[in-house]
């Protein structure tokens, strides 16, 4: 069987015989369906380009960021002329999952949550890819303006309750 129906009948699953046949699969010329699919994404982005969609500057990622990330973002989106983000592991306290130190350009992610976030793996420098993405996504207007107002501060508390709340359910779940 080639394709079988998901579960809930909502997509198919290819079988791995499927997926074999496909990775060597090349067209006359030679190219490959991988070829295939990375120059249609190059063709996708070159596009939107032409449409005129223009997407606000962000602060350029830093150490502590995958560069496989950091490459997607500068491919994505136009960056600012501010010094890169930083992400860096801290103690802070328990209830904080991450602080914003606008001077020095650190997102600072809370050591304690690190272990049940990586699951259980051991720590790097660019650990965490996804965590920090979203991070980095969530706290750009932290980092592009001066000083932080009363609706960034209090999205602030709301994103530290949701997250401390998070992290704390994946240490019970490493408990079990």
């Amino acid at each position: 069987m080639v394709f079988r129906l998901t579960v809930k009948k909502e997509g198919v699953q290819a079988s791995p015989e499927f997926t074999g046949v496909l990775d060597e699969a090349e067209d006359s010329r030679g190219r490959t369906f991988t070829t295939y699919l990375a120059d249609a994404e190059r063709v996708y982005r070159e596009a939107r380009k032409r449409a005129g969609v223009v997407r606000k500057a962000v602060v350029p990622p830093g150490r502590g960021m995958d560069p496989q990330v950091r490459q997607a973002i500068e491919e994505e989106v136009p960056l600012t002329y501010d010094d890169p983000l930083q992400f860096r592991w801290q103690k802070l306290p328990n209830d904080k999952f991450f602080e914003v130190d606008q001077e020095a350009q650190v997102l600072l992610l809370n050591q304690r949550y690190r272990g049940a976030l990586l699951g259980g793996r051991g720590g790097t420098l660019n650990d965490a890819p996804v965590v920090k993405s979203l991070m980095y996504l969530l706290m750009q207007d932290a980092f592009q303006r001066e000083r932080m107002g009363s609706r960034l501060k209090d999205n602030i508390e709301l994103w530290q309750a949701v997250l401390v709340a998070a992290a704390r359910a994946e240490l019970d779940r490493m408990a079990d």
